[in-house]
């Protein structure tokens, strides 16, 4: 079911409206039903894999919690592993190792059939694992409590606001929520609905309208003719395309939740302000980040800080990280080179950045000048830019071939420019009005404060003055009008 459609508005309103008026006890019978629902709309047999996981984690918890024997522990830990990440490469990796394994036997002249099964990935897989590896996991190390109640673990795994995309949340930060008795807070409510909206125009009005031009480019069917300009400029909207979709996507689940007096973790913090790749990534996609440091890197980087080769072994395991992460994107050699690339640059800055502060030290000059930063943060923006290339290609040769023409295709002119990709001087227009929306709708002055107090008080207020509440009623319209149109799945539904 589309975040973006009738169905789910439907469902929303019920979901609110039956949540105020049970009592706090049945709640979570309400929620449960509703996620399963949700879940199941798309593809009913999937559901079953999704309870299989869920069961299988809630098993393991109870029963390392309740054991003193270390190897037991471990042993549930390892069957959790096995089943979650069994399932999730079965599905999601299967049909890709198959291909890559008879790709690189072919390479050596040997001639084998491909084989490939037909398997349907289950709609946020990708995510519910991660939930459930990171419940168990700190279960083991004793950072949280295994959960009792079969039925709020249910609701901790399939809630419906971020069960197919995320946020990835933690057990400590959502579970105690799930238990709260809610009161109904108007302000808190009204929050809700602006960052619900917010989310709907960043993906409905900037997202899906810079995609329109981003599929001209990158579906071109005759890539080698493309200019130089064309390519850069649909990079660059599509680093605004995923950025609006995905955090759209953040927003609408978090406006959602609000809704309930439920408060989820923050995703994205305005990423294209950052000064390196490393912040990029703390701004980006902040919980699987820090899952995947939290889970992978810290206890590599940890074991690599006691070898004679530290610094090599603490490179080499970010470069792994960025890999994995890559590859959790994806099953396709675009994602893995996408994620390793930005493993490289990473490592990379690591030299380079604090050389550059030690010689502007030296110099005396200002390190965090004005247009210092704003220099970081193209060179930043540029480099997310060129992973992002292998990221959208439809494959490794078309990347390639995009890479190929930006060092040959600049001989084009304005023409061949707005004829590729479709724009018009009131398209183009149009693009530039839609960035000065993307600005306002991720205004610092329309963010909430995501650290929450007893009862979920210490949420900022959101600037409700009269003329930016017209300026949202204006957006709404021309949100509710776009969505009568053709709109697209979410980019993240597929990971």
């Amino acid at each position: 079911m589309n975040f973006v459609s009738f169905e789910f508005f439907i469902l929303l309103a019920v979901a609110v409206v039956g949540y105020y008026l049970l009592p706090n006890k049945f709640r979570w019978v309400l929620l449960l039903g509703v996620s399963w629902f949700f879940y199941a709309y798309l593809n009913f047999p999937l559901l079953f894999l999704l309870l299989f996981t869920t069961v299988v984690s809630y098993v393991s918890g109870v029963i390392i919690e309740k054991t003193e024997k270390p190897s037991t522990k471990k042993i549930w830990l390892v069957i959790t592993l096995i089943v979650s990440l069994g399932s999730l490469a079965f599905f999601k990796y299967f049909n890709f190792l198959v291909q890559s394994v008879v790709g690189f036997v072919n390479l050596f002249g040997t001639e084998l059939g491909s084989f490939e099964l037909y398997l349907m990935l289950p709609l946020g897989i990708s995510f519910y694992t991660f939930q459930t590896l990171s419940y168990v996991i700190d279960v083991y190390r004793g950072k949280v409590v295994a959960e009792k109640h079969f039925g709020y673990y249910c609701l901790f795994v399939s809630f419906f606001p971020q069960l197919v995309a995320g946020p990835i949340e933690r057990p400590g930060d959502l579970l105690p929520q799930l238990k709260a008795d809610n009161k109904f807070d108007k302000n808190l409510f009204r929050q809700g609905v602006t960052v619900f909206v917010r989310g709907f125009v960043k993906k409905v009005v900037i997202a899906d309208f810079f995609a329109i031009f981003v599929n001209s480019v990158y579906n071109s069917k005759d890539l080698a003719s493309l200019s130089a300009l064309a390519i850069v400029v649909a990079t660059a909207m599509f680093a605004i395309q995923v950025y609006c979709d995905f955090s759209g996507y953040s927003d609408i689940a978090s406006g959602c939740a609000l809704m309930l007096g439920i408060k989820l973790t923050k995703n994205f913090d305005r990423p294209f302000y950052s000064e390196s790749i490393t912040e990029f990534w703390s701004r980006w996609h902040i919980t699987l980040s820090r899952w995947f440091k939290d889970y992978l890197y810290a206890p590599l980087s940890f074991k690599a800080l006691k070898s004679k080769h530290a610094k090599f072994w603490t490179c080499f395991y970010l470069i792994l990280t960025m890999f994995l992460c890559g590859l959790w994107h994806g099953a396709s050699w675009n994602y893995v080179v996408w994620g390793t690339l930005l493993g490289i640059f990473r490592v990379a800055e690591g030299f380079i950045i604090p050389a550059i502060k030690k010689r502007a030290k030296a110099k005396g000059k200002n390190y965090n000048a004005p247009w210092r930063k704003i220099l970081r943060r193209s060179v930043t923006f540029a480099l997310i830019c060129v992973a992002l290339v292998f990221f959208r290609s439809n494959t490794m040769g078309d990347a390639f071939v995009l890479f190929g023409r930006l060092f040959v295709g600049w001989g084009s002119g304005w023409k061949t420019f707005l004829s590729q990709t479709g724009l018009t001087t009131t398209l183009i227009v149009t693009c530039i009005c839609s960035l000065f929306l993307f600005n306002a709708v991720d205004h610092p002055s329309l963010q909430i404060d995501h650290h929450l107090g007893k009862n979920n008080q210490g949420v900022s207020k959101v600037n409700s003055e009269g003329v930016v509440q017209l300026l949202w009623l204006i957006v709404i319209a021309f949100s509710l009008l776009y969505a009568m149109g053709q709109t697209n799945q979410f980019i993240y539904f597929q990971f």
